[in-house]
């Protein structure tokens, strides 16, 4: 595990370059009083709310962070993580008694497949497949060998991040992806009690981009939501260490090393890409919202009254 907190990642962020001033009213651009700023701290201070499961990594509550109106997201209500398929039983046993009772998987049916989730172990969580990403733009994905995304980063050797900066913008625009992020909103609109968890392979990427629609639509401050998108850095670290150790890799080539940082890891660039694409086809983020997503004023205001307090 790194030494550097998660918050000091996101130091050099320019803000104004992922939330363009005036285009998004949903989120304020910093906390607007000194509650909301104390309780902005506290959430980065805990290292972003992990929960202690050590068998699924990039596990987070977003309960705590502030959001509208002085009120914060409610504890145990809303949880991002990466791939379930690892889960032990214990760390079930914790999970089923917050209780959970949603899970929300993000990945690719190839993914799914691969690495299916125990849904035996979370009973009698109601389990659905939301495939944010389309099978045309998957690449940052950790559904091949160690062989396989070798093989597939060579097509990218100048430029390790090209295709992140790629795929992003579709997970977010193409007409699949808003439909199943609308499906996504209407699972959270639905769920009164307990606990709701997204996950795709590595929590970053369609889990990043998920947590980052949610605390926009609560209000959650813009500095703070970039935060806490680029904190996964922290938590996927060890994957590359483990990636090389399990593939017998002591020694590799410096290029190498940099597809697989761009692989574990989430850039503010990705999201401002992402953010982007989605000014330059509805003009706001809170017309995104309600054209792409079908989340209007009401639902809106419904979605806070269910997830703050």
């Amino acid at each position: 595990m790194a030494d550097s907190k998660p918050d000091e990642r996101a130091k050099d962020v320019a803000i104004p370059d992922v939330f363009p001033t005036d285009r998004c009213g949903l989120s304020p651009r910093e906390a607007q009083d000194e509650a909301a700023i104390e309780a902005a701290r506290a959430y980065v201070g805990s290292g972003h709310n992990p929960l202690d499961l050590k068998s699924v990594r990039n596990l987070r509550d977003l309960g705590g962070m502030p959001a509208a109106d002085g009120r914060r997201i409610r504890s145990k209500r809303l949880l991002r993580s990466g791939r379930l398929s690892g889960l032990a039983k214990a760390d079930a046993v914790e999970l089923r008694h917050l209780p959970l009772v949603r899970v929300l998987d993000l990945r690719t049916t190839g993914e799914i497949v691969g690495e299916p989730d125990p849904q035996e172990l979370l009973e009698p969580a109601a389990w659905e497949h939301l495939s944010v990403l389309s099978t045309s733009a998957l690449g940052i994905t950790q559904d091949e060998s160690f062989t396989e995304i070798v093989r597939h980063f060579s097509d990218y050797h100048e430029d390790a991040q090209l295709q992140s900066i790629q795929f992003y913008p579709s997970i977010l625009v193409s007409s699949a992806s808003k439909r199943d992020w609308r499906r996504f909103f209407e699972v959270l609109l639905d769920t009164e009690d307990g606990a709701v968890l997204w996950h795709c392979t590595a929590g970053k990427d369609r889990t990043g981009l998920a947590a980052f629609l949610v605390e926009t639509a609560l209000g959650v401050p813009q500095d703070l939501v970039v935060e806490d998108y680029l904190a996964s850095n922290f938590y996927t670290e060890p994957m590359v260490e483990e990636f090389l150790r399990e593939s017998a890799l002591s020694h590799v080539a410096p290029k190498l090393m940099e597809m697989l940082h761009v692989l574990f890891t989430v850039s503010p660039s990705y999201l401002q890409v992402a953010v982007a694409a989605v000014l330059e086809r509805y003009g706001t983020l809170d017309a995104y919202f309600e054209e792409a997503l079908g989340m209007d004023a009401a639902r809106i205001e419904r979605l806070r009254e269910l997830y703050l307090e």
